[in-house]
């Protein structure tokens, strides 16, 4: 720049601000992405607009954390500690409701839910077949088993909420949603969530020096542009669905030619 008088400027005439400073007069004049509601599967990339809590717990029954038995133990310690086997429970299998009196269990996967009255699940290596059926009785060959090791009650049992509890806030607003995050959310049971609409973005490169990436030469003075494909790259990158280039504009005149984007 130049003085009335001709003369190149020594000093700036605008004052230095600090980097956080000028990110918040940015931040100022940048109008905000309005919100909207999507479906969780259409949601990667996208930025959570609002805190979000669980509404319901995980797990949502108790589960075995071990393949195993899940047993009602008995009350007394000294028993001999010989369980009969009265059925199994799988992982994603029907809901087993069978009461299990105390010397009873049965089979249980990992993740699995435990009957309501089973107290503890016993890792299958600390036991031993105690009596085998003479025939496999539906699909068991354990009759009963024997315990081989001391055990607790809530032993190896994930509980209602013991990863996640109702209330909880699960993910804070303005985190972008990748797949950890959205597994996150189905796990509690989201549908659709409430997210930052994308930005429709032009980007301008200004400067008499600059030319075209693919020029053969770059004499004259010249330098190819490549922070532009840089930055369009990058928010390509970011899946903002409306990147244009806006072309190349002189140092010296009033820039116009993003106008016909505006409307973006």
């Amino acid at each position: 720049e130049t003085s009335n008088k001709g003369e190149r400027l020594r000093h700036s005439p605008y004052p230095m601000i600090s980097v956080d400073d000028a990110m918040n007069i940015i931040f100022e004049q940048t109008n905000k992405m309005p919100i909207i509601d999507k479906p969780l599967t259409e949601c990667l990339s996208y930025v959570c607009a609002e805190d979000i809590f669980a509404k319901e717990p995980f797990p949502p029954f108790r589960a075995s954390i071990k393949d195993g038995y899940a047993v009602h133990l008995y009350s007394d310690r000294s028993h001999e500690q010989i369980y009969e086997v009265v059925g199994r429970s799988d992982a994603g299998g029907e809901n087993i409701s069978i009461p299990l009196m105390e010397g009873q269990c049965v089979v249980i996967n990992t993740g699995a839910k435990l009957p309501d009255s089973a107290n503890a699940v016993i890792q299958i290596e600390d036991t031993q077949i105690h009596e085998r059926h003479p025939t496999k009785k539906d699909g068991l060959d354990e009759k009963s088993i024997h315990i081989n090791t001391e055990c607790s009650i809530n032993q190896d049992i994930r509980n209602i909420g013991d990863d996640v509890h109702i209330g909880e806030l699960v993910l804070e607003k303005n985190i972008p949603l990748g797949p950890a995050e959205l597994g996150l959310l189905a796990t509690v049971g989201l549908r659709t969530v409430r997210v930052y609409n994308k930005p429709h973005v032009v980007v301008l490169s200004t400067g008499n020096e600059l030319m075209p990436i693919d020029a053969s030469s770059t004499d004259n003075g010249k330098i190819r542009d490549s922070n532009k494909i840089m930055l369009m790259s990058a928010l390509q990158d970011l899946n903002i669905q409306y990147v244009v280039d806006g072309g190349t504009a002189k140092d010296d005149i009033c820039v116009e030619i993003w106008a016909p984007h505006r409307r973006a």
